[in-house]
């Protein structure tokens, strides 16, 4: 069994939904350890844990359906999100490879998990039911999704903390924000998928089964910790994790010039 195809199943799940950037553990992996990119392989793990949100939020997912509300700011979140995401990858994609800046970005994540924790529960406002979110308020947390394109800026982090500072009840805002990315998940994985056939770089490997079995069940069990979490606002824990590995990847980017 290839220890990297484990490895990088393991850290997909964990890292995919707490608030801790993804991405930018996978840069970090990248540069500590010489990881090949593997594109296709990308794109199963993290349809394995999109599988994990709809497994997990399925009973969420229906009632949603059922209120047009809601759906309709789905739909107009995404739309900013898509646009940043696009730009991103075309113009700027170098920023993938740079640990210096994941580490920046990490650190903004972690300001940001805190910051908005704090204000959240420092907001004597009623909390805001999510089905009366707006128009104005779906776009500012669809950028926040778009900028988590981001290696570093943790989607979770900057879509929960978008959510608190604008005094949306917790537990309704931590489901909202992984069903909400369900579309444009979706439509990523479909372009990028697109790429690789056109560019006939779709190569599986059965090992790559193990890798997606892993992605799934740590996907799972870390949303589940994510809301237990939530709940007892202790998302400052996440900042300060977020610290620690920006600090150690900006040392190490010095280090090894």
């Amino acid at each position: 069994m290839n220890l990297q195809i484990v490895l990088l199943g393991l850290i997909q799940g964990v890292t995919e939904f707490l608030p801790v950037s993804s991405s930018g553990h996978l840069v970090f992996l990248q540069n500590i350890f010489g990881f090949k990119e593997m594109l296709f392989y990308d794109v199963l793990l993290h349809f394995a844990t999109l599988l994990a949100v709809i497994v997990l939020f399925f009973k969420d997912i229906l009632e949603y359906l059922k209120n047009t509300k809601i759906i309709f700011y789905i739909l107009v979140l995404s739309i900013p999100t898509g646009i940043i995401g696009l730009v991103v990858k075309k113009y700027f994609s170098s920023v993938y490879e740079n640990l210096f800046l994941s580490g920046i970005f990490l650190a903004i994540t972690g300001f940001w998990l805190i910051f908005s924790e704090n204000r959240y529960l420092n907001n004597s406002l009623n909390k805001t039911d999510v089905s009366n979110m707006k128009i104005l308020k779906a776009l500012v947390v669809g950028v926040a999704q778009g900028i988590s394109v981001l290696p570093g800026i943790s989607r979770s982090a900057a879509t929960l903390g978008s959510m608190l500072v604008l005094n949306f009840k917790k537990e309704q805002s931590v489901k909202f924000i992984f069903i909400a990315s369900i579309p444009v998940i979706l439509a990523a994985t479909f372009l990028e998928l697109k790429d690789l056939i056109f560019t006939n770089e779709i190569n599986f490997e059965f090992s790559y089964i193990y890798g997606i079995i892993t992605a799934f069940f740590w996907g799972v069990i870390s949303l589940k910790f994510l809301i237990n979490i939530v709940q007892k606002a202790k998302l400052r824990y996440f900042g300060y994790y977020c610290f620690l590995i920006s600090i150690i990847s900006i040392a190490i980017n010095f280090l090894r010039k």
